[in-house]
């Protein structure tokens, strides 16, 4: 009986763990992402508006906060379910 208690509590445990470094990976993430967010801003400021052709700052933008936006929401979710997408839930564009 102990044997079996102590290979479920291992097998829980170790299921809870998996949960909280997912979780600290996403966050870390999210803290990258916040990070390329700033580099980004800085990039914008000093681009040339005369170039022929130009980086989209304006799709990068929309996409960068569409999965800035999904991580936060995971996050802070009291749920573990699965989310429906809707018409505001759009997969990223990636035409930059």
């Amino acid at each position: 009986m102990r044997l079996i208690t102590f290979i479920l509590f291992i097998f829980f445990s170790n299921a809870t763990y998996a949960q909280d470094f997912e979780r600290v990976e996403l966050a870390n993430y999210l803290r990258e992402l916040n990070k390329i967010d700033r580099i980004y801003q800085n990039a914008k400021i000093h681009s040339d508006t005369k170039k022929l052709y130009r980086f989209k700052y304006k799709n990068f933008e929309k996409d960068l906060a569409k999965i800035k936006e999904g991580i936060k929401d995971y996050l802070e979710a009291p749920k573990r379910e699965p989310k429906i997408l809707t018409n505001k839930n759009e997969p990223v564009g990636g035409k930059y």
